[in-house]
């Protein structure tokens, strides 16, 4: 399971840092309003925080960032902000020491139930009584209410295209066999999605194609990268361009110039997935929950 998101998702954010980071320049609406909601001088953490986006949405916030990725990591610092480098299931924050914490986009990268649930967990130990958390999923459901989510509705965006979505993964990317026999049965049976449309699975394999400026960051990764014939361009949740995990050189079959594909794992989660996956953590209740352009997300409230 760890080998799988060392693959999937740790290196490939290393890998992609400059070019990700030069998508995520928007702050989602909502995210922002509950940061604007937060008291002044309350205590912030941004579990996850990416480039570092959601750090400087409310100036009047302690706000601190960590993320399993280095390289973004770097960015944040570059920025100004203040993030150091962790993992989401074991941040070195002290207990009760948070106002409020953000996971925005973070948990559907963990591979298990269990490890699913720890992510949450953290999330609270870190909380002060009557502190909140706002979380973040991609959903299975990218259309809801009869409404289509960006992702969807920016479909015909992409002029390449695309693979077909039922096609399995390869063989395991640059680990050796030993270290990979604990989770290639799983990962056999990952589909890479098909970008800017429905899901037809909830644990799968999404496209990046990384830009052709940014192709600097996969020579200056020391991960291991290999590749996969995918000549689309791809996006996540937030409808914003972007490229992808466990990567390959892309052959130009069809116009499209050659670019490394890379390819991260998700788990989407199902409407009322996460409510449930809260409900097992104690102390804490949901306040709310709702569904925001493709993603499911809850506030909760430490007792």
């Amino acid at each position: 399971v760890r080998g799988l998101e060392k693959e999937y998702v740790h290196r490939v954010y290393d890998a992609i840092a400059s070019h990700f980071s030069s998508t995520r320049h928007s702050p989602w609406p909502r995210v922002c309003h509950f940061l604007s909601s937060l008291a002044p001088g309350s205590m912030l953490a941004d579990v996850g925080c990416g480039n570092g986006k959601y750090l400087g949405v409310n100036h009047q916030l302690v706000a601190v960032g960590c993320d399993r990725s280095g390289a973004l990591v770097q960015i944040c610092a570059d920025r100004g902000f203040h993030a150091f480098v962790s993992d989401a299931l074991s941040v070195p924050l002290r207990t009760a020491s948070c106002d409020a914490c953000v996971s925005i986009a973070v948990i559907h990268h963990f591979s298990t139930q269990e490890r699913r649930l720890a992510a949450v967990r953290e999330l609270v130990r870190l909380l002060k009584p009557g502190g909140q958390a706002l979380v973040y999923v991609w959903a299975f459901e990218q259309e809801y209410n009869k409404q289509k989510s960006k992702y969807l509705k920016d479909h015909n965006r992409d002029s390449c295209p695309t693979q077909n979505s039922s096609k399995k993964t390869q063989e395991p990317r640059g680990e050796p066999h030993a270290q990979r026999h604990s989770y290639n049965t799983f990962e056999d049976k990952l589909s890479v999605h098909t970008n800017r449309t429905a899901f037809n699975s909830r644990d799968l394999l999404v496209p990046w194609h990384l830009k052709e400026g940014n192709k600097h960051d996969v020579k200056a990764s020391s991960c291991r990268l290999s590749s996969r014939t995918d000549s689309r361009p791809g996006c996540d949740s937030s409808g914003e361009a972007t490229h992808n995990p466990g990567s390959k050189q892309s052959s130009d079959t069809s116009g499209c110039s050659s670019v490394p594909v890379f390819h991260r794992y998700y788990h989407v989660f199902q409407q009322g997935e996460l409510e449930q996956l809260c409900a097992q953590v104690a102390g804490v209740k949901v306040k709310s929950s709702y569904h925001d352009q493709g993603n499911w997300c809850v506030v909760l409230e430490k007792d």
